[in-house]
């Protein structure tokens, strides 16, 4: 079976703020390739400012050509290894220090060039779009440029022979070389070529085909173009291509059409009755949200962005059976520009390079805006089996439905009597048309009764507002079953059966609700909040549905929804670190809509969050000390106040309910404390206002780790109580009764094997 492994990081690049040469619009920022030849090296080019090459396995810079910030390139650097593995690269310029807009040069660096300054300038024919080499050719480059041109060159681009194209052609152009082998498509015993390029394009009526040439000693041979059914040049997205001729095209669909190419004597094509489906918004050729690897002669690689969602998926495919075989979820870092491209290219045996990145001549980019490539691991069967496909139909098929599922009847009308009750201030309307309408749709049962799905009651409104109001006595309710005044607060069995019964709402039908509830962006009604918190408490709102001026936290914000931030903080699964940062700022701020900062502190705390992307965040948006300070003696008087989880020590009852009001677990409220530790210690000990709070903060902490150290000592003596119950839990069957022997030989083992816990005093004791 194929797998796929956690992408890491190879680097990220600042996305430059100017537009760039117009003959560069639209061309990505960042592209990344391994070396031709030599898969050891990873070629990065990076428009406004240079090529770099890493070694795949250390990921370390072998060298780095800066070129500057006015240079841009109409092509991706291209790099192979000559003789003693010596370097040589060459990229198309589109503008530099010393090239004027609109010349048609290259660069070469000649091998064993290690400086900026060894590059040569040669003028070319046409403009170039790729520069192609072969192991079979190993004096020999091909060139081809965006109208079809096909220039086979010396190593020093010296012109040896020139193809034009058929006809002008249409759209953008995808170029594969493959050397002569056995498995080579258009491979005969009688041919004598040294390679075979396949180039996909349309003609002038809009048609996509393939052209199939071959490189023979100094000649280019044109052997034809065919045309590939009835796919259309301007629907086409990606296309990837293998040494045998199997070809894969996305459209824009979302469709996988997959053909084998055969060019014998002529060009031809079959191709079989079913495609792939994937998902991912609409997006164009220049833009391209998904993208196509070919990993084997019948497995391809995709990737992906699924709409309303800030992940990439990653799908391993065998096209033969039409299954997914393996796939892997990667958000997307929070410095990624909002609209982004996606690219696929090979870096290795069992490694791809992933590559995402924004279009030059784009809409204005963020300064902190940055691409970033990433190798993605992974593991193909060598061969496309009916076992491995077997067991994975079902996900697949379950997939494409999925994909292919549109708004019904029902689901629009729903989105339209919420909306237009919406408009119209009906808000009562509006909350019973959207819970009468899951009623209807959802058949929820538990235990053999069904369930019926209410509109958030008092009980789940008091939890918000316990946050919410500093002073309300239901604020226990959030505690999530610790004991506070004296009373345990559990949840009830039906507020547990109320969130298990909505089983599942169509993304899209999900987007058009929270595009209904959040405009106008000033609700006169309750219903927006509570229909869109009922969504978020089910996870089924995603930070990337919001795609306007203003973010999902931005609008919530702006009209003093607290009760809504407070679930988005915990219910919006994709939330950057950023936004939670900006509910931080805005409870400091203390304008007139925002809550008690505890309280806000309380939310953020309960966000999910990575800490080292949360440590970013809060270096770039939280920049004064004094609000730095008003965070850590909130967290102090958290310290102070909770003492033993909320319990005392009487000496004659035991332990005894302490009267707190509801804060953080503890640990939470120390992992925060150390990350703004982490973040400003150093501004922290110049501010003379922090002293005080950290000393405070070293006295408290002090008791914690010997009680740590303390506790650490009971894990040995401990540990076969707690096997025990792990063991108990994990068969799922209840503890049987035993006899009285049975129980006091266990009690003995139990405490010959606690006696044997040796503290360090004892161990002198012995020894000494």
């Amino acid at each position: 079976m194929g797998s796929i492994s956690e992408p890491f990081l190879l680097h990220s690049y600042a996305v430059p703020t100017t537009a760039g040469p117009s003959t560069c619009k639209w061309l990505p920022q960042v592209q990344a390739h391994a070396r031709w030849g030599d898969v050891a090296e990873i070629t990065v080019t990076v428009q406004g400012d240079g090529i770099h090459s890493y070694d795949r396995s250390s990921l370390h810079p072998v060298s780095s050509y800066t070129l500057g910030p006015s240079t841009y390139f109409h092509s991706a650097a291209a790099s192979r290894a000559g003789k003693g593995g010596k370097r040589s690269t060459y990229v198309s310029v589109a503008s530099g220090s010393d090239v004027a807009e609109g010349q048609k040069t290259a660069w070469v660096w000649p091998e064993g060039s290690e400086d900026t300054a060894s590059k040569q300038s040669v003028e070319l024919l046409h403009h170039a779009k790729e520069f192609l080499f072969a192991t079979s050719l190993p004096s020999q480059i091909v060139i081809a440029s965006p109208d079809g041109q096909l220039t086979l060159a010396s190593s020093t681009l010296e012109r040896i022979r020139n193809l034009a194209p058929p006809f002008s052609i249409t759209g953008i152009s995808w170029n594969f070389i493959f050397p002569k082998g056995p498995h080579t498509v258009g491979t005969t015993p009688e041919n004598t070529h040294d390679a075979v390029i396949l180039t996909f394009f349309g003609n002038e009526a809009g048609k996509f085909g393939v052209r199939v040439v071959r490189i023979i000693s100094d000649e280019l041979t044109d052997v034809g173009w065919e045309k590939l059914d009835e796919v259309k040049a301007t629907d086409v997205m990606s296309v990837c291509c293998e040494a045998g001729g199997n070809a894969c095209i996305l459209l824009i669909s979302g469709e996988i059409l997959s053909f084998q190419i055969s060019a014998t004597s002529s060009v031809s094509c079959i191709s079989p009755p079913s495609p792939i489906k994937i998902s991912f918004p609409k997006s164009t050729s220049d833009m391209p949200q998904a993208s196509l690897l070919h990993v084997a002669s019948s497995h391809i690689l995709v990737a992906s962005t699924p709409a309303a969602s800030r992940q990439v998926e990653i799908e391993l495919w065998d096209k033969r059976y039409g299954v997914q075989l393996a796939s892997y979820s990667m958000p997307v870092p929070t410095s990624t520009p909002e609209k982004f491209a996606v690219y696929l290219s090979q870096a290795a045996s069992g490694q791809a390079l992933l590559t995402l990145t924004c279009p030059i001549g784009g809409k204005k980019s963020d300064n902190k805006a940055r691409s970033s490539v990433f190798i993605v691991p992974y593991t193909v069967p060598h061969v496309s089996t009916l076992l491995n496909a077997l067991g994975r139909m079902q996900i697949s098929d379950t997939q494409a439905a999925e994909v292919n599922a549109a708004l019904s009847e029902t689901q629009r009308g729903l989105i339209k009597s919420v909306g237009e009750a919406l408009r119209n201030g009906a808000s009562d309307t509006a909350q019973k048309a959207f819970f009468d309408w899951i009623n209807l749709q959802t058949q929820a049962t538990t235990n053999g009764n069904h369930v019926q799905i209410q509109p958030e009651d008092d009980s789940e409104e008091e939890g918000v507002n316990g946050l919410v109001d500093e002073d309300s006595d239901e604020e226990a309710t959030l505690t999530n079953g610790r004991e506070v005044n004296g009373t345990a607060h559990r949840p009830t069995a039906t507020a547990s059966l109320k969130k298990k019964a909505l089983v599942h709402l169509p993304t899209a039908l999900v987007e058009q609700l929270v595009d209904a509830l959040l405009i106008p962006p000033k609700p006169s009604t309750d219903a927006h909040s509570s229909i869109l918190r009922f969504l978020m408490r089910r996870g089924l709102v995603s930070y990337s549905m919001v795609r306007g001026e203003q973010s999902l936290v931005d609008i919530l914000l702006d009209r003093g929804d607290w009760a809504s931030v407070v679930v988005a903080l915990q219910g919006v699964v994709d939330l950057p670190e950023s936004a939670i940062v900006q509910v931080l700022l805005t409870g400091l701020k203390g304008d007139s809509k925002a809550i008690p900062l505890p309280n806000v502190l309380t939310a953020v705390l309960a966000a999910p969050v990575t800490r080292p992307a949360l440590r970013l965040a809060l270096r770039e948006q939280l920049r004064d000390m004094n609000h730095v300070c008003r965070l850590l003696e909130v967290l102090q008087g958290w310290l102070e106040q909770s003492g033993l989880r909320g319990l005392e020590l009487d000496r004659e009852a035991g332990f005894v309910d302490v009267d707190f009001r509801p804060r953080p677990r503890i640990d939470s409220i120390l992992s925060f404390a150390e990350t703004l530790l982490d973040t400003y210690y150093i501004s922290l000990l110049q501010h003379p206002p922090a002293q005080p709070i950290l000393r405070s903060f070293s006295t408290l902490l002090e008791p914690q780790l010997s009680l740590a150290l303390e506790l650490e000592r009971l894990r040995g003596p401990l540990e076969v109580f707690a096997k025990r119950k792990r063991a108990q839990g994990k068969s799922g069957m209840p503890q049987k009764s035993v006899s009285r022997f049975e129980e006091g030989r266990r009690r003995k083992k139990a405490q010959e094997e606690a006696d044997m816990q040796v503290g360090l005093y004892r161990v002198e004791e012995v020894f000494f």
